[in-house]
């Protein structure tokens, strides 16, 4: 990096540390113009268009960040976990986790052992899991669909788990409690008046 560009590198990292993030921004796009394979820059730009999306409340600078750590990362040599951690955040902020799930995989399909990966991948289904489950602060859910949520979990958990390693007692145990919630929801039609469901 040449005296000018660290000039002006260290000039957005003064204005993102001082939270003048509009200024630190472009400032840190000039010096990814003169020097696109800059990681450090890059990375330093991710997190100034993720700190003004908080700010702003803006979504869509979550998304320009998280395109931002995917350049930074396939630039970088070697595992950066903080880089890793960050996206993960920014897939959660930009309601991705789905596509992050997939990315992950194939990651692990490039490298089956890598346990860094896994754990990557275990943190973002634990994510995507709490997603599903709906919060009970402002409105009222019955109990049967607050059940009905915490099964799908679990119910599909168990039958995923016995398809991929081809055990039927997962299968099994996903189906019976199936059953039983069903069961469950009939009794409690009967029990209740239509117009409560």
């Amino acid at each position: 990096m040449d005296d000018k560009i660290k000039a002006l590198y260290d000039t957005a990292l003064e204005h993102y540390r001082n939270n003048f993030l509009d200024l630190s921004i472009k400032e840190f796009k000039t010096v990814l113009t003169a020097e696109p394979k800059n990681v450090p820059a890059r990375i330093q730009l991710c997190q100034a268009l993720e700190k003004k999306g908080t700010v702003d409340q803006e979504r869509a600078f979550y998304i320009l960040a998280l395109n931002e750590a995917k350049l930074a990362l396939k630039m970088s040599t070697g595992l950066n976990k903080q880089l890793h951690q960050q996206m993960i955040n920014l897939y959660d902020k930009c309601g991705q986790l789905d596509i992050a799930i997939r990315e992950y995989k194939k990651m692990l399909q490039d490298e089956p052992d890598n346990a860094f990966y896994q754990e990557c991948l275990k943190q973002i289904m634990a994510i995507s899991a709490l997603k599903v489950i709906p919060v009970a602060s402002e409105e009222k859910i019955g109990r049967s669909k607050l059940i009905m949520w915490i099964l799908i979990v679990f119910v599909g958990g168990e039958i995923l788990l016995g398809i991929f390693i081809k055990n039927k007692v997962h299968i099994f145990i996903g189906a019976a409690i199936l059953v039983i919630y069903l069961i469950y929801r009939a009794l409690d039609y009967l029990q209740s008046k239509p117009d409560k469901w």
